[in-house]
């Protein structure tokens, strides 16, 4: 799940026109849900600034609004 979420968080980076670099990111798996019901799901924080390490710059956006589907991720295969 880890690789999954990292895989998307760098794509979205990397391919945004503003940001163009490699993100700093903090995440936190949870298996439950309020409930106790076993719910695995992972959160993130990310900071506004990314690194591009090929020009040495980093790059910082103000507000970053990213709306991504499910699909985005890595498929998940479901028992039939």
């Amino acid at each position: 799940m880890f690789d999954c979420t990292w895989d998307t968080l760098q794509a979205f980076s990397r391919n945004d026109k503003k940001l163009r670099g490699d993100p700093g990111v903090i995440a936190v798996l949870h298996t439950h849900s309020r409930k106790l019901d076993y719910h695995p799901h992972i959160h993130t924080v990310m900071p506004a600034t990314v690194v591009d390490r090929l020009n040495k710059l980093t790059r910082t956006v103000i507000f970053i609004v990213v709306l991504f589907e499910r699909r985005m991720f890595c498929p998940v295969r479901t028992a039939t």
